[in-house]
């Protein structure tokens, strides 16, 4: 399996503290079952300004350590960039990454709300041939009241990442019941493990496969953590089914949607 979401390297964000960590992640990702894994440390100006050459430094040492000890994991370079004025400008002077520099971003929304301008970046992207995936958008708040606005992005052009842990129920339960309506709806192109640690917000990635298969089926849900981030690693376009329109509200008051958030949010 490929984990296209995960902040293993070693002492630049809020994930793995130092190489010993790192590599106990590598560890517990291999026992999951993963094979491949793009590293992605968070871009926040201000906070974590992990340029591209950090990065790509970082990932080299932890290759080269889990070589000497026969961990057969590979890491690849990346990021999780958080919406930002600059960021196209910053893609464009390779001052950040894109995934395995390829064509396809990693992009972190707040997570109280959607921001201005939000649609007019993803269209930007589009046209300078970079492709967003929009991070664990079921975890925004704002994607919880209106998840019809995810639908708008994804129309434009953007694909979406599904944390592991979100279906898992890891994020609570109003969480994961909005990762299953995006699974029904064919919302989601890609899951990650957003691991952070090596115990508890880990890899589990087999675990999802099993969960999600009841709602997208076997064959996709393995899709999902294979064929399709593979796609990312060589920059290969993907072409994905055509999610269930959800674009108005008058579709979500007498859907099944609406009853489930009349559920959860009372």
């Amino acid at each position: 399996m490929i984990d296209i979401h995960s902040h293993i390297l070693f002492g630049i964000d809020d994930g793995a503290a130092d190489l010993e960590a790192s590599i106990k992640m590598a560890q517990q990702a291999y026992i999951d079952g993963v094979t491949d894994i793009i590293a992605t440390p968070h871009y926040i100006k201000g906070s974590y300004e992990n340029t591209a050459d950090i990065i790509i430094a970082k990932t080299a040492v932890l290759n080269r350590e889990l070589k000497k000890m026969n961990i057969d994991v590979k890491i690849y370079p990346g990021a999780e960039l958080y919406l930002d004025i600059d960021l196209l400008d910053d893609l464009f002077s390779k001052k950040l990454m894109s995934l395995n520099h390829s064509m396809y971003v990693l992009i972190e929304f707040p997570f109280q709300s959607i921001p201005r301008g939000t649609d007019e970046l993803i269209f930007k992207l589009l046209v300078n041939k970079y492709i967003p995936i929009i991070a664990h958008p079921e975890r925004n708040s704002e994607f919880l009241r209106k998840p019809e606005k995810l639908y708008g992005f994804i129309e434009k052009g953007a694909l979406v990442q599904m944390n592991a842990g979100s279906l898992l129920g890891d994020f609570g339960s109003s969480v994961a019941k909005l990762s299953r309506v995006f699974l029904q709806n064919k919302f989601v192109n890609f899951v990650g493990s957003d691991a952070h640690h090596y115990e508890g917000r880990n890899s589990k990635l087999t675990k999802w496969i099993e969960e999600a298969a009841k709602y997208v089926g076997i064959d996709y849900a393995t899709d999902m953590v294979t064929k399709f981030p593979k796609k990312i690693i060589d920059s290969i376009e993907i072409e994905f089914p055509e999610p269930v329109m959800l674009e108005n509200s008058e579709q979500l008051k007498s859907g099944f949607l609406k009853k489930f958030l009349d559920q959860f949010l009372g």
